[in-house]
């Protein structure tokens, strides 16, 4: 009895956790459509279905029974879809969301339970087997006509550290994902939106998204890849690819995340932190999911970390005393 208590509990959780971040995807999805057309329906069909039909099948397989209700596979094929170019083959998505159902969410016995985040492994996964494709974007607005015409994104553009000028025109286009990149993921202005209604319904949560965001920018600031000032390197950086998605909705998952305040903080940080020295230093034009699985299987040991030196300087406060 008290078993199945658990388990409920669990699954309210999950539900209520994942249905809020519903919402903020579903916003997310507006302008993707806007700007990339039909093709982005498509991919967050394609994405959501295959990550439905895994937890379906995975579910009945190993545990005899429907995980559905946790509302994960939804979330992890919405995330996994906004984070694509609109142009991407649609087998990438439909991999990326069984990888990450099958691989991660599956073996693990459920979304709460998981060690890192799926939608992020998911993602991870395709972007070694098909970095081509993943980081395929065409110039924003041709989508949404069918030309497809090839662009490059803002994170592109960092990685060759090219002189990039900030004026209104530009800013403006950033803010509102007028931009080459990842269909779901340009839009500030929207993940900006949606980073308030997490510090309203859950303040606990946004602290991890806070100290993410904070460290990102404090190197942006003290380490710019670009040669046209701090201001300029600040908004590309915090702009640009899935970084403010991943502050928003990775960051802060109920499975992977510290509940302690402090920790939590700490945890923004340095998840924040790895995500830039992989910006440095990564092969690849955007691998904010790579940072999170990173921190995802790190932290626990610098928690403990973190735990011994807390308790050896109350020890020495008590002998002092």
């Amino acid at each position: 009895m008290a078993e199945q208590k658990k388990k409920k509990s669990l699954i309210t959780k999950s539900q209520s956790y994942f249905g809020d971040y519903l919402l903020m995807l579903l916003a997310l999805c507006v302008p993707a459509v806007y700007y990339c057309g039909r093709r982005a329906v498509f991919v967050l069909l394609v994405s959501v279905g295959t990550s439905v039909f895994c937890d379906l099948t995975g579910g009945l397989l190993f545990y005899n029974k429907i995980l559905l209700r946790d509302l994960c596979a939804v979330f992890t094929g919405t995330a996994i879809a906004l984070m694509m170019p609109p142009t991407v083959p649609y087998y990438v998505p439909a991999l990326a969301s069984a990888f990450a159902i099958f691989a991660v969410k599956i073996p693990f016995g459920g979304s709460m339970k998981v060690p890192v985040v799926p939608a992020a492994a998911g993602f991870a996964f395709v972007t070694v087997c098909f970095p081509g494709e993943v980081f395929s974007f065409p110039v924003s607005g041709t989508s949404a006509t069918g030309q497809f015409v090839s662009g490059t994104s803002l994170a592109g553009m960092l990685q060759k550290s090219s002189s990039m000028h900030l004026d209104p025109i530009s800013v403006s286009d950033i803010l509102t994902g007028s931009v080459s990149g990842p269909m779901g993921t340009a839009c500030a202005v929207v993940l900006l939106g949606c980073a308030v209604f997490l510090l309203i319904r859950r303040p606990k949560a946004f602290i991890g998204t806070f100290g993410f965001v904070l460290a990102c920018a404090v190197l942006a600031l003290l380490f710019p890849r670009v040669n046209t000032g701090a201001l300029a390197s600040l908004i590309l950086e915090v702009c640009s690819g899935s970084l403010l998605f991943a502050a928003v909705f990775f960051i802060t998952d109920p499975a992977t995340s510290p509940r302690n305040p402090v920790y939590a903080l700490l945890y923004g940080v340095y998840s924040g932190a790895l995500c830039m020295i992989t910006r440095y230093f990564g092969i690849y034009e955007e691998s904010v999911c790579f940072a999170v699985i990173i921190a995802n299987c790190s932290w626990p040991a610098v928690q403990n970390l973190l735990d011994k030196i807390s308790e050896n300087g109350k020890g020495r406060q008590k002998e002092v005393q």
